[in-house]
Order: structure tokens, then C-alpha cells, then sequence
């Protein structure tokens, strides 16, 4: 990773802690990380870095499953020091959630890592919004391989398998969790995020509904967490947009040249408007990833540069 750049853990404080993420996470504070309009193209749903049984209990539940944590013992942990351990009895279909406030509206889809001591064993993960309806994503762990080995599956988030007859509004998440769990069967699971496609996700204007720090035409604007419009990946050479809020609150792009060494476009940024983000556009991009990881997702675009200003007059 850059030494520039660092990642706010939307989870801070938690129960444990590394003295490299504590470091990280308030050096991201210093460097707005966790300001307004921050774009992302990746959030953490969790990281499972429970170091008590209590801890991971206070966020899992569940009837007939038994959640502890698991320290990073041979290969029971997949990232990370800890990864959430399920243990489930005698009877089938078991179940277990947490409760948490979401808007994932502006995220494609959702990885996570799962191992089950049943060889191709298959469950569901699922999202329920606020008003009860249920979407579900069919999961087969340790698929064409032996159990008790480490699986990371994507869901795409605009097309679950099944719903419990509506599906779930992403932008009102207020619970996910594992269901129709294998009765029987100790279960580790570990880092769950949602990422985004050809676009750009954006945090809200306002933190907290008290700290309106975002100003166009001498007043503060009020934006929820959003999503920029969907992008085009560049025909022939690459090209540097630059995503920028007008006063309207409304997200846009000013779509730069494609060339060799592409540049963005500044001169074409409206002057009632705030910048948020530099990115970089590939031929061969089919996502949109954060900068840290353009080195390793060499075919992607990516956020080149955070352009949020912090004082302008």
C-alpha cells in the first residue's frame, strides 16, 4: 500500500485492535478518510477481528448455532488474526444474523469467505431491509475441493437466487446473515465487503446530521450516500474523469481525452461545483477499485486521486 494512503475502519473502535490498523486508521482521519463525500470504491461489512467470544456474540446471533471467535490457529483464520466461528446443532436450516444499518445502493456485489466442515456444503447468505423482505444468495462451500477449506464467493447484489417474496431494498439494510445452515457442521467465516462496478460510490454530505461542511453557492448542501453515474470504459488509450457534485447535490462527470499519458480535465470543471475524485479509466476495466489495489488489479480503473477540498475560497 501507498504510504499516503490509508483505510478508515468503519468498525473503529472495536474490540481488538493492531497497533499498524490503530496507526492507519488515525492516520486516515487526518487525511479525511472518514470526511463527507469520501469515494470509495470498496466498504467493509466486517473484518471479524473479535478477539473475545463475547465481542463476536454481542454483534452474531442465532437459535441453534453457537458463535465464537477463532485466533489465528493453522488455517482457521483466512485474512486477518480472528475469523467468527459457527457452530450449529442437531436440527437443519439454522440460522444466524447481526443487526446493522446499511445503504449498499451504490455496491455491485459482495465477497466473502466461508469454510464448512461438510464437503460442497450449501447454504444462503442473505440481506433484510427494513421493512422484513429478504433476499437470498445461494452459497456451496469447499465446492470441488475437500471440507475445511477456505472459499471466497461474490454475490452479485442486483440479482439474488431467491427473495422471501419481495426483495430486500439495498438502500435500507438493516440485517444480514447466513440461513439453512447444515445441521451438524462447524462453520468459519471471515472478511465480508461490498464493492462497486463501473462506477463510484459516495459517502453522504452530512456526518452525523451535524457537520454540514459541504458549501456550493454559499450553502451547505445535504446528499445521502450515493452512487455517481454509471461509467464507460474508454475505447483505444486510457483517460483520467474527474467525478465532481454540482449544486444541485447531484453527482457528475467531467469525462476526460483518451491518450498515452492521459491527464484530467480541469478546465472543464464547473465553477459552482465541489471535485471529489480523480479516476482512472482502463480499455480493459470492467470495475472501478481503490487505489491501493491498482497494482494488483492491473486490467481495472481505479481512484487515482481523492480531490475532495478541504479549504477553497
Amino acid at each position: 500500500m501507498d504510504e499516503t494512503k490509508y483505510k478508515f475502519d468503519d468498525q473503529f473502535p472495536r474490540s481488538v485492535i493492531s497497533q499498524l490498523d490503530f496507526r492507519n486508521t488515525l492516520r486516515a482521519l487526518h487525511s479525511m478518510d472518514l470526511g463527507p463525500l469520501r469515494p470509495m470504491a470498496k466498504r467493509f461489512l466486517d473484518e471479524m477481528e473479535y478477539s473475545t467470544d463475547s465481542a463476536a456474540q454481542a454483534q452474531y446471533a442465532g437459535t441453534g448455532v453457537t458463535i465464537t471467535q477463532q485466533d489465528d490457529t493453522g488455517s482457521l483464520v483466512e485474512e486477518g488474526s480472528f475469523s467468527l466461528k459457527a457452530v450449529t446443532d442437531g436440527t437443519s436450516n439454522r440460522t444466524f444474523d447481526r443487526d446493522i444499518a446499511l445503504d449498499l445502493s451504490a455496491y455491485g456485489s459482495i465477497l466473502l469467505w466461508e469454510r464448512s466442515s461438510v464437503t460442497s456444503d450449501t447454504f444462503q447468505f442473505f440481506l433484510e431491509d427494513g421493512d422484513g423482505n429478504q433476499s437470498y444468495w445461494d452459497i456451496t462451500a469447499s465446492a470441488v475441493t475437500a471440507a475445511n477449506t477456505w472459499k471466497q464467493d461474490e454475490i452479485d447484489l442486483t440479482t439474488p437466487d431467491s427473495d422471501n417474496g419481495t426483495p430486500a431494498d439495498l438502500s435500507d439494510i438493516v440485517k444480514y446473515g447466513y440461513r439453512q445452515l447444515t445441521a451438524s457442521t462447524t462453520y468459519y467465516f471471515d472478511t465480508i465487503y461490498a464493492r462497486v462496478g463501473m462506477t463510484v460510490a459516495v459517502n453522504k454530505s452530512v456526518m452525523g446530521g451535524y457537520f454540514k461542511n459541504v458549501h456550493i453557492g454559499g450553502q451547505p448542501v445535504a446528499s445521502i450516500d450515493s452512487q455517481a453515474p454509471t461509467i464507460t470504459a474508454p475505447s483505444l488509450l486510457p483517460r483520467v474523469d474527474i467525478l465532481y457534485m454540482d449544486d444541485n447535490g447531484d453527482l457528475l462527470w467531467v469525462v476526460g481525452d483518451e491518450a498515452t499519458a492521459p491527464v484530467a480535465d480541469w478546465a472543464s470543471l464547473p465553477a459552482d461545483s465541489v471535485p471529489i475524485a480523480e479516476v482512472y479509466m482502463k480499455t480493459t476495466m470492467g470495475r472501478v477499485v481503490e487505489y491501493e489495489e491498482k497494482d494488483v488489479e492491473t486490467s481495472e480503473g481505479y481512484i487515482a486521486a481523492d480531490c475532495r477540498p478541504f479549504i477553497s475560497v
